[in-house]
């Protein structure tokens, strides 16, 4: 048998009691595995690196091991005792750590457990305790070895993304949950629970000034202009005592929980379903070392995972080292939205901005800077609650493209003349239908911006990152969507001067878009090369390099067949996040979506927004199965909307309308192989422009893990073959 030592840490020196031997673990190998004979070869090794854990000695040991049956193999055990005194053993002994630790393996975990048992449910918070022992006031505890079972921590440095915060806090709320009730069966927690963890005259001792001081060189090194402001509020020792003892010593009759008391992203482990590094699927989560807990407000538990465990994108701030533009103050929203509504009595106070770019309208951001301000909103003696959303031109090189692409410009003049006229035009036949958020106001100097309605005020959310829209979803989206096209239609006659602008497509022979047009012939190759590694894919993979080598040329020509034919306003951008739903809270279905983001907006095909919408964001068993009954309510509707606005110009039969569809498949295509693999994609990863469209090293390690992942190939599977079978891959 292999010297199984050498996967775990055995350079760290660390001094282990001789009394931690062979002849230690005998009686728990004999209760664990009643077949055990004898140990062949037992191995001790730190389980933790140097100061990971102070208030213990944690070892992992590694034993082969045979059996009755002559077989051998190997056993691992997590072993955690008390430091010896003349280590710091006594100062820890004060705090009554291994007490509580032992009464929570011993009576409250088991407990806890027990009550989801009761109710059919198997819940495990911890990892199984083999053994337990107190020898002369020395405690001792076995525990099974998490890592055996496939348990790790995450990366601490980087902090846990959404994904993981949701797992880790349904976790915590039964954790929580559960303790509550065995209060209401015990009566009341021992008392070692109650007790807070400083220990006397801590506001005396060295080791808080010390803590301190570190803290305070540290960030004299960050460049903050006001260090000095910053560094006068960190709490003295003193102030740091009344505050703890305040939280941990709240009133009798507030809520209160067990709290793990040391709940970071160190004492969570967890284990992965998924065996894919970028595309993790959380299967289970233990809860480790549980010296601190206490019963008090579950604040506790939950401030320490949010400031010390989380990924800094994910904290609300929307991203690292976000600070908000100077210009969005009270003063200037305040005059904003005086104008829009016209009201001289509106205040705004209280005003705080963060970024937008993750939250709501997150598929808004990858050419703007998007942010939310969050105020008190005065009006007619009633305060409330309000936000807007403050869409910016961006800077750096995504500013660059989308000043040359003019992509601000053609979304304000969407917000000016198109939306307000086909808001105006359903109005008079009496339909309500709100397409798009209103904007409360823009301008094109010195630097372009919108200011918007914010549609989360009104109970709008974005559909479920990393899937694709079902059939509940898709018919209000095609129905926005017809009456928008029908309107644009009786705008494009009443003033063809307004459609001019918007006549150049996304993908143009104008110079000053080709920055941006790398981004299809790199996606669709990465997709070739994915396909070229699969069985029975030889002729399509052969196509899709081709066509990456030819996109942009077939695109042009696509985009300007238009001009003879029947045009209506597109969208240009129609996929799933450029969408808020509204969910009625009886049905659970969506009553209500509107659209975002008009940035590449473009007069031509209706085709092009079918396209793109039902090639990119639906589910494929969706479009499978309904796509003639989808294409067929749109065509209702958008003719039903042209009758009742008696239009009396030409309106394409729905035949008509699938013979445009054919003929403009690249788009469907495009949507496919460009669009959806971004929203399959499980982490953020395209934080700029540049990496989106270019051949970047990261850039084409995201592109590569996007194409990998299993949701994406499975939806690739199945459409690249309906591809292939309709000629869409034929240029």
């Amino acid at each position: 048998m292999p010297d199984n030592s050498s996967k775990f840490n055995p350079n760290l020196q660390v001094d282990i009691p001789e009394w931690i031997n062979e002849e230690y673990f005998h009686p728990i190998l004999k209760k664990d595995l009643p077949n055990f004979v004898k140990i062949l070869k037992f191995t001790t090794i730190p389980a933790t690196p140097p100061g990971e854990n102070y208030t213990s000695l944690m070892m992992r040991i590694k034993m082969d091991i045979e059996m009755e049956d002559g077989f051998t193999q190997q056993k691992s055990y997590i072993m955690k005792t008390m430091l010896d005194e003349n280590k710091g053993g006594t100062f820890f002994k004060t705090l009554n750590l291994f007490p509580k630790e032992r009464l929570m393996y011993e009576v409250i975990l088991p407990q806890l457990e027990a009550q989801y048992e009761e109710s059919g449910i198997q819940v495990k918070f911890a990892p199984k305790c083999h053994w337990i022992e107190d020898k002369t006031g020395r405690i001792t505890i076995v525990l099974q070895d998490l890592q055996t079972k496939k348990f790790k921590n995450i990366n601490r440095l980087k902090g846990f993304d959404m994904l993981h915060m949701k797992r880790v806090l349904e976790k915590l709320a039964e954790f929580h949950a559960a303790s509550v009730v065995l209060k209401e069966k015990m009566g009341t927690y021992p008392k070692e629970f109650t007790n807070t963890y400083l220990p006397v005259n801590y506001h005396k001792s060295k080791t808080y000034q010390a803590r301190l001081n570190s803290y305070k060189a540290a960030m004299a090194k960050w460049g903050l202009e006001d260090y000095e402001k910053y560094a006068k509020m960190i709490p003295s020792a003193d102030q740091y005592v009344n505050a703890a003892m305040h939280c941990f010593n709240a009133d009798s009759q507030d809520f209160k929980v067990l709290n793990h008391g040391d709940f970071w992203s160190s004492n969570i482990m967890i284990n992965y379903a998924s065996k894919s590094a970028s595309h993790p699927e959380i299967n289970q989560i233990r809860f480790v070392d549980f010296q601190m807990c206490k019963w008090a407000s579950p604040a506790i538990d939950l401030w320490e995972l949010i400031i010390c465990s989380v990924e800094k994108r994910t904290m609300g701030t929307g991203g690292v080292n976000y600070t908000p533009p100077e210009w969005i103050t009270a003063e200037f929203i305040q005059d904003v939205l005086k104008e829009y509504f016209k009201d001289d009595s509106l205040e705004v106070h209280e005003i705080v901005v963060k970024s937008a770019s993750a939250g709501a309208e997150r598929g808004s951001g990858f050419a703007s800077e998007m942010h939310r301000a969050i105020f008190n909103l005065k009006r007619k003696d009633v305060t409330g609650k309000f936000s807007v959303i403050v869409k910016d031109h961006p800077k750096g090189f995504t500013g660059v493209v989308a000043h040359k692409s003019k992509l601000f410009k053609r979304e304000i003049m969407a917000y000016k003349k198109i939306l307000p006229r086909i808001e105006e035009l359903l109005a008079s036949i009496g339909d309500t239908t709100k397409i798009a958020p209103a904007c409360y106001y823009t301008t094109e100097t010195p630097q372009p911006f919108l200011i918007l309605e914010d549609m989360q005020v009104t109970g709008f959310e974005n559909f479920e990152k990393g899937r694709l829209l079902n059939l509940d979803h898709v018919l209000p989206t095609i129905e926005k969507l017809a009456k928008l096209h029908a309107c644009s239609a009786i705008i494009a006659k009443e003033n063809p001067k307004i459609m001019e602008f918007f006549e150049e497509g996304p993908i143009s022979r104008n110079p000053d878009r080709k920055d941006f047009l790398t981004f299809f012939p790199v996606n669709i190759r990465c997709v070739a090369e994915e396909l070229s590694h699969w069985k029975g894919y030889e002729e399509i993979t052969e196509k899709m390099f081709k066509l990456a080598e030819n996109v942009l040329q077939s695109a042009v020509e696509m985009y300007e067949s238009h001009e003879q034919g029947f045009r209506v306003f597109n969208v240009a951008d129609l996929w799933v996040d450029n969408l808020m739903f509204h969910i009625n809270n009886e049905t659970k279905d969506p009553d209500n979506v509107v659209l975002l983001d008009f940035q590449l907006s473009y007069y031509g095909s209706p085709a092009m927004d079918l396209n793109y919408f039902l090639y990119g964001s639906l589910n494929e068993n969706v479009r499978k199965v309904h796509l003639k009954y989808i294409i067929r309510e749109y065509h209702r509707i958008f003719k039903e909307t042209l009758d009742k606005l008696h239009y009396d110009g030409y309106i394409p039969s729905l035949k008509e309308l699938t013979i445009e569809l054919i003929k403009n498949s690249l788009q469907a295509v495009i949507a496919a192989t460009c669009l959806t693999p971004i929203i399959f994609m499980e982490k953020d990863g395209f934080e700029n422009l540049e990496n989106l469209a270019s051949r970047t090293e990261e850039g084409d390690q995201i592109r590569r893990q996007n194409v990998e992942n299993p949701k994406y190939r499975a939806f690739l599977q199945r459409t690249v073959k309906e591809f292939e079978l309709s000629g869409f891959l034929d240029l």
